[in-house]
């Protein structure tokens, strides 16, 4: 088995809870997690998705330099990510953030 293949296995199961919980396409989280983490090689401590901590996260936090348009130009500022015990969790909080969010209520009616 090669390493793509054995990523999806390890998320899988995670994506396929966020259909049956929020409707949400597990291949859409799939392609998701391989597009923004590549295929599981970058990501901030098992964070697949980049998510930043904001004031209401309650979990643990990855401090890290990352760059941000500020309508100008591109700076560079530290901003604290969260970090996640393991990529299923990390799956969870995406699945949890497009199925209980209004602006991602399309994405949950969905079929293809």
């Amino acid at each position: 088995m090669d390493d793509k293949q054995r990523f999806i296995n390890q998320i899988l199961p995670a994506a396929i809870e966020g259909y049956k919980k929020y409707n949400i396409l597990p291949s859409l989280t799939l392609a998701q997690a391989v597009l923004e983490s590549g295929w599981g090689s970058h990501h901030i401590e098992n964070n697949l998705f980049g998510f930043k901590a904001n004031k209401g996260w309650k979990g643990k936090v990855a401090k890290r330099k990352t760059k941000e348009w500020d309508g100008k130009r591109y700076i560079t500022v530290s901003a604290n990510f969260r970090a996640d015990d393991n990529f299923q969790d990390s799956v969870r909080d995406h699945n949890r953030l497009l199925g209980t969010t209004s602006r991602y209520s399309k994405v949950r009616v969905s079929k293809d």
